[in-house]
C-alpha cells in the first residue's frame, strides 16, 4: 500500500515523499524503515521504475519503505534556491525526524548514484544496513565528466549554474563536488553494505567502487557487478537480479540489532568524525 506524504522542514520547505506500508497484520514491527535515496539529477542516473518496484517489493516483505524528492531539485528556475549538499542535508534531517516521530527506531538505506555520498554524509547512528545501486563516490568525475563543468565554465561564470539535460546544476553543488572529501564519512560508516553496479555503466563508471573498496570502513562489504550491465541496470534480466539480491540482503539484515559494544564503537566513531569535520572547517 502506497501513501503520498508531505513532510515539512523547519524552514517551511515542503518535501514530497511516498510511503510504502505493508498490508495490515503483515508488518515486521522490528524491521527498520528502508529509506530510498535517489540520485541527482534522476534522469541522468537511470532512476526509473526501480524504486517504485522496490517499494512494493519491500512492503510486500512486511517492511516499511519510503522515497522522497529532494527540495529545490524539481521545476527549479534560475531565480530559485537550487539543490546542493546543504539542502540535501536539511532534507535528510527532516526525513529522519519524521521517522522518529512515527516510532521507527531503526532505519536502513537503498541509494543510487549520487544518493550514496549524500547518505554517507548524513548517516544516522541507527542505520542497520545500506544497499548501493551504481553508487557515485568519485565526485570530481561527476563534476568534470557527467556535468562537464570545465567545458561550460563560461556559462557557469555568467549564470551561476549549468543547465544539464534540463536540470539546473548550481555553482554551489559543483564547488562541493570539487572540494568535498568523503574519506571521514566513509571511515565512520559501520553498517553492512552491498553494492550493485554495471561494468559498462558510462554515467557512473564502475571505477567509482575503487574509492569504496579503499575507504569504506564497514564490517561487511559485498559487491555484485554485471559484466554487460549498463547505466541503471535497466535490462529486465539485470533488474530482476537486482531485486533478488536486494530481497536476500534485506531478509538477512532486517532483524539485526546493535549490541551495546557496537553502539559504543559508533559513538566513538561519531565523535571522531565530528572532530575531523570541525578541524577541516577551522
Amino acid at each position: 500500500m502506497r501513501k503520498n506524504l508531505t513532510i515539512d522542514r523547519d524552514d517551511g520547505t515542503k518535501i514530497q515523499a511516498e510511503y510504502f506500508v505493508p498490508e495490515p497484520g503483515t508488518a515486521n514491527v522490528k524491521a527498520p524503515l528502508v529509506i530510498m535515496a535517489h540520485s541527482f539529477p534522476k534522469n541522468l542516473s537511470g532512476k526509473g521504475e526501480l524504486f517504485d518496484e522496490l517499494g512494493e517489493m519491500i512492503s510486500g516483505m512486511g517492511v516499511r519503505a519510503m522515497t522522497f524528492e529532494y527540495s529545490h531539485s524539481v521545476n527549479v528556475s534560475a531565480e530559485d534556491q537550487k539543490f546542493d549538499f546543504n539542502t540535501a542535508a536539511k532534507d535528510f534531517e527532516s526525513i529522519l525526524n519524521w521517522a522518529a516521530e512515527k516510532k521507527h527506531r531503526r532505519v536502513a538505506f537503498i541509494t543510487e548514484g549520487l544518493g550514496a555520498p549524500i547518505v554517507f554524509m548524513n548517516m544516522p547512528d541507527n542505520a542497520m544496513f545500506t544497499i548501493l545501486c551504481w553508487p557515485a563516490f568519485d565526485l570530481q568525475q561527476v563534476k568534470n565528466e557527467l556535468f562537464k563543468a570545465p567545458k561550460y565554465q563560461d556559462d557557469l561564470d555568467r549564470n551561476g549554474f549549468l543547465n544539464v539535460a534540463g536540470n539546473i546544476i548550481s555553482k554551489e553543488l559543483l564547488d562541493q563536488l570539487e572540494h568535498t572529501d568523503l574519506t571521514p564519512y566513509l571511515d565512520f560508516a559501520y553498517s553492512p553494505t552491498m553494492a550493485l553496479h554495471g561494468v559498462k555503466d558510462t554515467v557512473f563508471p564502475i571505477q567509482h567502487l575503487d574509492i569504496a573498496r579503499e575507504k569504506l570502513m564497514v564490517p561487511r562489504f559485498s559487491i555484485t557487478s554485471f559484466d554487460d550491465g549498463e547505466a541503471g541496470l535497466k535490462n529486465p534480466k539485470h533488474k530482476s537480479l537486482c531485486l533478488h539480491h536486494i530481497r536476500e540482503f534485506i531478509d538477512k539484515h532486517q532483524y539485526r540489532d546493535l549490541s551495546d559494544e557496537a553502539k559504543a564503537e559508533i559513538k566513538k566513531s561519531r565523535l571522531k568524525l565530528e572532530n575531523t569535520l570541525r578541524a577541516k572547517s577551522e
